[in-house]
């Protein structure tokens, strides 16, 4: 019998509970989730609802994933990435939350026009 998917963390409008947390977010290369290999992360920002940056966030940072853990608020987040070296394809990515199927998407990096994207993060009590 096949296993059921692992609920996803982080609703369409990107909320999660503080209980969920910390929460992983994977660099993807497709809509299904594929892990990103030909790019990788170069920072990571997160900003609270003043503007001001969260330090120690994310708290942990990988070429292909970055982990927060965030206490209840409105959070921003800006992702920049950069190609491996050698790579000449300009793929469009995507931030997914770490789930087993049917991740929900965060946000899509064009790497043509621009080096990342932001999306906006709600963590309730």
């Amino acid at each position: 019998m096949p296993t059921q998917p692992m609920p996803c963390k982080i609703s369409p409008s990107h909320q999660i509970s503080v209980s969920k947390v910390p929460v992983t977010i994977n660099l993807c290369k497709d809509t299904q989730g594929q892990v990103a290999t030909s790019y990788q992360f170069v920072s990571v920002d997160v900003f609270d609802s003043s503007g001001n940056k969260v330090p120690n966030q994310p708290s942990s940072l990988k070429s292909n994933s970055f982990v927060l853990n965030l206490p209840a608020g409105d959070f921003d987040v800006n992702a920049a990435v950069a190609p491996n070296q050698g790579t000449t394809a300009r793929p469009t990515l995507f931030l997914y939350e770490a789930c087993t199927q049917s991740p929900v998407q965060l946000c899509a990096i064009v790497t043509s026009v621009g080096p990342g994207c932001s999306f906006h993060l709600t963590v309730t009590p």
